[in-house]
């Protein structure tokens, strides 16, 4: 349930009308049947066009693609129809004339989920019929564990009212990923006369602050608008006289994100050989796995081509997958340096 005064562009005495005139003469019937009873009862196109994209006459069986085709032109036959007929004027029989000849409605596809969700965004502020980022769920699951749930359970509130971080929760200057609907923009101009921009990350849980400087807007300044689903990277601060906040560093577009490398990726390569015993091999630690960061080190370790084997380890799920034979590396390059500073110096390991 929502007020319908707090619809877009409808007012509190169109309401009272609407009220007034279902308590007067029963439900209305149809759409052609609501025009013909309200038209001279502070009804006006603006105001129908807001209830017809938040959703309002859904329940009379009709597509709100078909009512935005047709509702100016049945506002505009009715509002000239009582022009030529005086209010109240009895028919031959005696009776007030209340027929109404219902339109009809033209054949045409209902607008697309995105476009129903925007407008009900649009009319009222929120989402009523569903949720943007329900789309992408599967994929959003397989590129990062963390949402905004996650974030808000890794803070809790003092004596003082000051946040701080719970233990075994995220901490602050971690870095994360995040995907969301670019719920809000605001760009600030600096002191050094560039723009940074603080955008509200919206998930299926809640939102949260986004932070974007001037360096790195300028290189997503055209991914961050408004509706766009996201997925963000940056780093989290926790203050103790402010909830999280995401200092972004890359932002991507949910939608030119076509395949996610899974666990079995390196596994499943082919050409994949087993190291023998007694070879060296090179181990790299991840927390959890991150397809991006393997990308990144797999570019690494086909730049450093060699003999010895690579062992990636899980943490999380205490899982080995050993790279195929054609990513294994020179030990004697720089390859150690490079993955350390990917991965962490203690997450690199040559035995």
């Amino acid at each position: 349930r929502f007020g319908m005064t707090a619809v877009k562009n409808v007012g509190k005495s169109f309401v009272r009308e609407i009220v007034l005139e279902r308590e007067r003469a029963g439900e209305f019937k149809s759409f052609t049947d609501f025009i013909h009873r309200m038209c001279d009862r502070e009804m006006n196109k603006r105001a129908v066009e807001g209830l017809i994209k938040c959703g309002a006459f859904d329940s009379l069986g009709v597509k709100r693609a078909q009512l935005i085709n047709v509702f100016e032109g049945v506002i505009e036959s009715e509002a000239s129809s009582k022009k030529f007929n005086v209010v109240g004027q009895m028919n031959l029989f005696g009776d007030d004339d209340t027929g109404v000849d219902e339109i009809e409605l033209p054949n045409i596809p209902e607008f697309s989920k995105k476009e129903l969700l925007s407008f009900e965004k649009e009319t009222t502020g929120i989402y009523f019929s569903g949720h943007p980022m329900e789309e992408y769920k599967e994929l959003c699951e397989k590129l990062t564990k963390v949402n905004v749930r996650t974030i808000m359970a890794s803070i809790e509130r003092d004596e003082d009212g000051n946040f701080k971080t719970v233990e075994g929760g995220l901490s602050d200057g971690q870095n994360v990923k995040l995907c969301g609907i670019v719920a809000a923009r605001k760009n600030k101009t600096t002191k050094s006369n560039s723009q940074m921009a603080f955008v509200r990350i919206e998930d299926l849980y809640g939102g949260i602050e986004v932070i974007v400087f001037p360096k790195v807007l300028t290189q997503v300044n055209n991914k961050l608008r408004e509706e766009e689903a996201v997925l963000v990277e940056g780093r989290i601060s926790i203050r103790e006289d402010e909830e999280p906040k995401i200092l972004c560093e890359k932002v991507e577009l949910l939608d030119g994100i076509k395949e996610v490398p899974s666990e079995k990726t390196i596994k499943e390569t082919p050409k994949f050989v087993a190291p023998q015993k007694g070879e060296k091999i090179l181990y790299v630690k991840l927390g959890t796995w991150d397809a991006d960061v393997v990308k990144v080190a797999t570019k690494l370790m086909e730049e450093h081509s060699g003999k010895t084997a690579v062992c990636f380890f899980c943490a999380d799920t205490k899982k080995r997958f050993y790279a195929p034979e054609h990513l294994r590396v020179d030990e004697n390059s720089d390859i150690i340096v490079k993955l350390e500073a990917v991965f962490g110096k203690n997450n690199v390991k040559l035995s």
